[in-house]
């Protein structure tokens, strides 16, 4: 009994060591295998650029792609999850909804046009019907001419009516469009005097800011803190520089002095930065071409301890508290 409670725990104390393993191990992973980038970049009769950023062995990768359009994507374990793919129908769907579409309108006209054709006695009948209430109106109103002959004054008197009533309503379009005009300037007037505030409160509030920045310069553990997070940064920056790359640049100017004073430039970005550049000048020609390959890495562990360095600093800690209120 007691050997099998001992070979229990045993395989107990054995799976779980395994389990522990594997999470040490997984963050382990996580910690130390660089995140890697690649940038390919040109410039000759066309900009190309091609960014890759993977992770543990590509198993996450991030890509953007300039060429003749811009292409960016996001893949784990090679399935694409951003952007998202559209649902597209396939092409035998749309022939067929395509085709019962056709096949509806088509009897949608066969009926139509016999419909037509049985209502075209009909029509005949109401044209006739229709043209015999005519004259028998016409009758009437010569009739009613020649019996009263005082029509003329009523006419007349109508007519002015209809005058006043049209020269009424063009006057009051005259102002309803003077009223509209009017109200659209005042709204264009409202809305500058608000952009103008809006300025206004935008410089105080950077006046605000500033003086605040400036009366915390004055206290020594913010400087040191400004200093301190200056070092971080650059740490930062020397972590994610290229450890190998290679630029070549052909340039060329028709002015020899400028083009002089950029070679000049180079040469001094060259001692100072090590930078792997390839110059060309062309003095006899305007032409700009270049070519760049940069790979460089970062480990999760390194930011990680950077930002463990920042929050342990007690003086950062109440600079930035200061800073953000």
């Amino acid at each position: 009994m007691l050997h099998i409670i001992l070979t229990i725990l045993k395989i107990l104390g054995i799976t779980i060591l395994a389990i522990l393993g594997l999470i040490i191990f997984l963050l382990l992973v996580v910690l130390f295998v660089p995140i890697r980038y690649d940038i390919k970049a040109s410039k000759y009769e066309k900009v190309y650029a091609n960014i890759t950023v993977h992770w543990i062995l590509h198993i996450i990768t991030a890509r953007f792609l300039m060429d003749e359009g811009k292409d960016f994507y996001i893949k784990v374990f090679g399935i694409k999850i951003y952007p998202k793919k559209q649902k597209v129908k396939s092409e035998n769907a749309v022939k067929d909804e395509n085709t019962v579409e056709t096949k509806a309108s088509d009897s949608k006209e066969d009926t139509i046009g016999h419909e037509e054709d049985m209502k075209m006695p009909r029509k005949v009948l109401e044209a006739s019907d229709t043209c015999n209430e005519a004259l028998s109106e016409e009758s009437k109103t010569v009739t009613l001419l020649t019996e009263n002959p005082d029509n003329d004054r009523t006419d007349d008197s109508k007519t002015d009516d209809d005058t006043r009533k049209t020269k009424k309503s063009i006057i009051d379009l005259i102002r309803e469009k003077v009223a509209g005009i009017r109200a659209k300037i005042l709204n264009v007037r409202n809305k500058i005097i608000d952009i103008i505030n809006r300025i206004k409160s935008l410089f105080t509030d950077i006046g605000a800011k500033v003086s605040h920045f400036a009366d915390m310069l004055k206290d020594e553990s913010n400087r040191k803190s400004i200093k301190y997070l200056w070092e971080c940064v650059k740490d930062l920056v020397k972590a994610l520089m290229p450890k190998k790359h290679k630029i070549y640049v052909l340039y060329g100017k028709d002015d020899p002095a400028k083009l002089a004073d950029i070679i000049g430039y180079v040469a001094v970005l060259k001692a100072y930065t090590n930078i792997n550049l390839e110059f060309v000048p062309d003095f006899t020609q305007d032409v700009l071409e270049a070519d760049a390959r940069l790979k460089g890495k970062i480990t999760l562990f390194f930011v990680c301890l950077l930002a463990y360095r920042i929050y342990k600093n007690k003086d950062v800690r109440r600079f930035l508290n200061n800073f953000t209120k």
